[in-house]
């Protein structure tokens, strides 16, 4: 029988209106779908990093079972350290300008909590002008007051692929530089940079250095999203309160981990720019992987926007809207498209205007995300459906 607290409780929960992005993926969680929309990684945990794990989990040492830190185990924090250090240009001392993070998220809220105050905030959004997403300087100078303190910046971009060019990110330092503003660069897909684009780091701009923070994480950094060990970097006066907020979010973050992950960096660093190189590899994989998807989604009549970068893939459904017949009570129509691929053809996608604030969902209303971080056997299973539409459109 349930408690007065309990009933209470289930009571409550029946209130709270969940967002209409999860009521899709629990309608859809029986459904065996062909999923292509999420995040979620087939197998891309590189071997030398399972083996660092299990060695670590073995290993007698007790220091490495016992808290770590607060700021970070000292073995990750010295190779994250080393690695920065020389795409930075500059010396960063690890026991000052960096901090390990109970993963990506944690690094962004502690950043966010420390560096702006409540009550007294100003919400930043910069506004894509058309279909080359690209920033409009008139747009994004706009949203610059008296009142702004912190702007986010993703380089690579979830999900749109977009890797912010040289100018671009001059254009935001500028800005940044003139308001005295803060800028939160959110970097995790630094790694997943397809030919033709180059991640240029804003903390190596021309006095950005000391109003930038920066954050990293291994779930994309190696594929290990379960393991949730993220980081920051960045000048030692704004570091400080970032680690206080920290400390008082988590305390500190699981030994075992920190030292496995510090292990694949060593090893990985070694190789960079090599043929073995897990981080060449897989750029070379995902690229192949989305040039597929790209053929395919051009094939059946719908316009993928090729990505620069991550790991997603966005793709206007206009042209297949127009041909169907679909009938579904969300308003949105990537919802509607969203579930009638997942319904009728067994095939995921995530709606775009998700994404958006409720103002300017209309932009995202005909784009869908896709995932081009699959394994082939998922993406010839996507590849057989996106065939058998064409069939069926054609019909």
């Amino acid at each position: 029988m349930a408690t007065a607290s309990s009933k209470a409780m289930a009571d409550r929960l029946k209130e709270i209106k969940y967002s209409e992005t999860v009521d899709i993926f629990n309608a859809l969680t029986d459904m065996k779908l062909v999923d292509i929309g999420t995040g979620f990684q087939d197998s891309l945990l590189p071997d030398f990093l399972i083996k660092a794990l299990v060695d670590v989990a073995t290993d007698k040492n007790p220091l490495l079972h016992q808290y770590a830190q607060t700021t970070g185990h000292p073995r990750l924090k010295n190779a994250l350290s080393k690695l920065y250090s020389k795409q930075l240009g500059r010396e960063l001392q690890p026991t000052k300008e960096l901090l390990v993070t109970a993963g990506g998220r944690a690094a962004l809220s502690s950043s966010i909590t420390s560096l702006v105050n409540p009550g007294d905030e100003k919400k930043l959004e910069g506004t894509l002008s058309s279909a080359d997403w690209i920033l409009d300087p008139e747009e994004l100078a706009s949203k610059f007051t008296e009142k702004t303190k912190v702007i986010i910046v993703n380089t690579p971009h979830n999900p749109l692929g977009k890797v912010f060019t040289r100018s671009e990110l001059q254009l935001i330092s500028e800005l940044c530089k003139k308001h005295n503003v803060i800028c939160l660069m959110d970097e995790v897909y630094e790694h997943i940079v397809f030919s033709g684009s180059e991640h240029i780091r804003m903390a190596t701009l021309p006095e950005m250095w000391e109003r930038t923070i920066t954050v990293g994480s291994v779930s994309k950094t190696f594929g290990a999203t379960g393991w949730r060990i993220g980081w920051v970097y960045g000048p030692q006066e704004l570091l400080h309160s970032i680690e206080l907020t920290h400390f008082y979010y988590t305390g500190t973050c699981c030994t075992p981990t920190q030292e496995a992950v510090a292990i694949g960096f060593e090893i990985e660093m070694e190789r960079m720019g090599t043929a073995c190189s897990f981080w060449k590899g897989l750029v070379e994989s995902l690229e192949s992987k989305r040039d597929r998807l790209v053929q395919l989604f051009t094939s059946l009549g719908v316009t993928p926007i090729v990505p620069q970068g991550s790991i997603f893939m966005i793709v206007d459904f206009t042209n297949l809207r127009l041909k169907l017949n679909i009938d579904e009570k969300e308003k949105s129509t990537d919802y509607k498209l969203v579930k009638w691929l997942a319904r009728y053809k067994k095939l995921q996608g995530l709606p775009f205007s998700a994404y958006f604030s409720d103002e300017n969902k209309v932009l995202g209303e005909n784009l869908i995300r896709f995932c081009v971080i699959k394994d082939e056997s998922t993406l010839d299973k996507a590849a057989q459906i996106i065939l058998d539409m064409k069939k069926y459109l054609t019909s």
